[in-house]
């Protein structure tokens, strides 16, 4: 997963402590870099694809089947004043609801549906803890120790 932001210590204390599965980088021109995903370069060579979570466009349940898998995937989450260029830029733009809402779910809305949901067991590699979900509280397990 990638992000836009530079990674600080709490993110990077949580990567390291549920499974490194974050790669961070700050990007100065984030509309640069979009530009060159879509219409150069994916990080291999070739175009990518960019979708732009929004409160307009096709609904993202049904938008998801259609959405090339074959190359890598960009995910622009939408908050106030998107640059035009943002919508014409992506090949898709996916409705996630039609009211305002939060980014952040949108955008785990987003990921569960194009990867489907973690398994309760799935555990991540490297992780120091799993924490397990129940209905009176969660179960952590620290595996930090382990070997």
């Amino acid at each position: 997963m990638h992000g836009l932001l530079a990674p600080t210590n709490s993110l990077t204390q949580v990567d390291e402590r549920f499974g490194k599965v974050l790669e961070l980088e700050y990007v100065k021109s984030p509309m640069g870099l979009l530009r060159r995903w879509v219409q150069e370069d994916a990080g291999d060579g070739r175009p990518g694809v960019a979708a732009h979570l929004t409160m307009y466009g096709e609904e993202f349940r049904k938008a998801i089947p259609k959405m090339r898998r074959d190359r890598p995937l960009l995910i622009v989450v939408g908050g106030a004043k998107v640059p035009g260029d943002v919508y014409k830029l992506c090949q898709y733009n996916v409705s996630v609801g039609s009211q305002p809402h939060s980014e952040v779910a949108a955008l785990a809305l987003f990921l569960d549906s194009w990867g489907g949901s973690i398994a309760e067991s799935e555990h991540f590699k490297g992780a120091q803890l799993e924490v397990i979900p129940n209905g009176d509280g969660k179960t952590v397990i620290d595996h930090s120790n382990d070997e």
